[in-house]
């Protein structure tokens, strides 16, 4: 049995998973733990550079964005799989609406 990763196309066998499993998830934890580091250093640089007035312009889209992004996973994917019949409309809306990712 053979199980395909889509993001790159390539066929990995059985024996292989866990190699490649771990792999990503070392990925994954390094990604987490980079954006954890360089998410505060930002913003303390950017308090500075930026005036009181931008600064909490800038707070204010940020916390539009994080509730946009998590109204966008709310399984509108999973509805689309499992529709019997898609139309290029729903195709459309949620390719754009999966672009952010």
């Amino acid at each position: 049995m053979l199980v395909k990763v889509f993001c790159d196309m390539k066929t990995i066998e059985p024996q292989n998973i866990n190699k490649v499993t771990s792999s990503g998830v070392k990925w994954i934890s390094v990604f987490t733990l980079l954006n954890i580091i360089v998410n505060p250093v930002m913003l303390i640089f950017l308090s500075g550079f930026l005036e009181p007035g931008e600064f909490g312009l800038h707070s204010i889209l940020a916390v539009i964005i994080t509730l946009a992004n998590a109204l966008s996973q709310f399984g509108i994917a999973q509805a689309i799989i499992q529709k019997e019949e898609v139309t290029n409309k729903e195709l459309s809306s949620l390719f754009w609406g999966n672009c952010n990712d």
